[in-house]
């Protein structure tokens, strides 16, 4: 199970693939939303939510102090 886990660096947490920036989230939102789809449909999530909602729980901003 560890051999397919990856440690992201901050530098590219910070990219459109991952979290991406304050001013723009990044794809991580999009998992949240497949995964919460998937979670309803399974009924172990009440409601589906929209990309906007998870995006204001994804702060990049304390990646964005630690990185150059």
């Amino acid at each position: 199970m560890m051999k397919g886990t990856e440690m992201v660096p901050c530098k590219k947490q910070l990219t459109s693939q991952y979290m991406g920036t304050s001013d723009d989230i990044g794809g991580f939102a999009d998992t949240l939303v497949k995964t919460s789809k998937f979670l309803v449909s399974q009924k172990r999530l009440p409601k589906q939510l929209k990309r906007k909602d998870y995006e204001k729980f994804l702060d990049p901003s304390y990646l964005e102090k630690v990185v150059d």
